[in-house]
């Protein structure tokens, strides 16, 4: 296959990926909606249209819990929470009623849904959070994306968002099995493995972010939420990498063992070293994303001539990956 016909095939399904998560956005997104002032939400004469719930973002009371008053206008109906709780010790109440505990470190990873929440005979939910104990390297040090509405619209965007990124995930597992079979087909194609471990860690990157889907089948503390997070996406780059470079310039093998060396090295500090050194080194992986698109940028920018984009023979001069 021609080498620019591979490139365009490789941006058609980057910018696939683009529109796919561009949509989700428009999906999820919220109307305008009444904002919590001074602890208090003023719901009594908002109509839960689609998307169905609201968010809780706004002013909360401090006293030492977070504590938020929803005011509602139909008392017989049952209301729910969609909230991503942080890692550690702390407790949900509704009405002074426990919803939810944790006693030991929390390994909830994904969304925490609390539904079949009555509001008393005024239609007030007092919501309140008690943090007795906060992971200091969680992800979430408070309560997050919060969400409230009536239990089946908070249940159904559950439901429909961890659906849409496991579908996602599956997307990008297809495209690394079929590409595995062609490597079969093909053992002399090398790229052909990087581009499927590349589809691997997309979904592997997937499934650990936003909704945390992985949660649902993996039971991870933050510690390892925090590595395997790190880890997902500094895989991602390298196999992209790999595969750009395998496939596109098979002569830079210079260039593919110094990368490989650098995120070896850098993969061995993510798995062994202490997680309050991993919290403040974080910026690392931006320095390891950066290396390796730029890489990937200056190595086309060398082998695409200004010529018409015709293909061209790279000069040891012209760019620091050397053969």
């Amino acid at each position: 296959m021609p080498t620019k016909k591979q490139l365009l095939i490789v941006c058609v399904f980057l910018l696939a990926l683009l529109i796919i998560r561009l949509v989700w956005n428009a999906m999820t997104g919220l109307p305008d909606q009444p904002t919590a002032k001074n602890g208090v939400l003023d719901l009594s004469d908002f109509a839960f249209s689609q998307p169905g719930y609201v968010s809780l973002e706004g002013e909360w009371k401090f006293i030492p819990t977070y504590q938020l008053d929803l005011q509602v206008q139909d008392t017989e109906r049952y209301y729910g929470f969609y909230i991503h709780l942080p890692h550690g010790i702390l407790s949900v109440s509704a009405n002074g009623q426990r919803l939810y505990q944790t006693s030991t470190q929390n390994r909830q990873m994904s969304p925490t849904v609390l539904a079949s929440i009555q509001p008393d005979e005024n239609g007030l939910i007092r919501l309140t959070f008690q943090l007795e104990e906060i992971d200091r390297h969680s992800w979430l040090p408070t309560p997050r994306s919060l969400y409230f509405g009536p239990s089946e619209n908070i249940e159904r965007k559950n439901a429909i968002e961890s659906l849409l990124q496991m579908a996602v995930a599956a997307i990008m597992l297809i495209h690394a099995i079929y590409a595995c079979i062609l490597k079969a087909i093909k053992p002399a194609k090398k790229g052909i493995l990087f581009f499927a471990l590349a589809a691997f860690f997309a979904a592997a990157s997937v499934l650990i972010s936003d909704n945390k889907v992985l949660g649902y089948f993996i039971a991870l503390n933050s510690e390892w939420d925090k590595r395997l997070t790190y880890l997902f996406y500094a895989g991602l780059s390298l196999s992209f990498l790999l595969f750009v470079l395998r496939t596109f310039a098979p002569s830079y093998k210079r260039t593919v063992r110094v990368a490989s060396t650098l995120f070896g090295l850098y993969f061995v500090y993510l798995l062994l070293v202490p997680l309050s050194l991993l919290h403040k080194t974080g910026f690392l992986l931006a320095v390891a994303i950066v290396f390796a698109f730029s890489t990937i940028k200056r190595g086309f920018a060398a082998l695409f001539g200004s010529t018409g984009g015709c293909l061209q023979r790279p000069m040891d001069d012209a760019l620091p990956l050397r053969r």
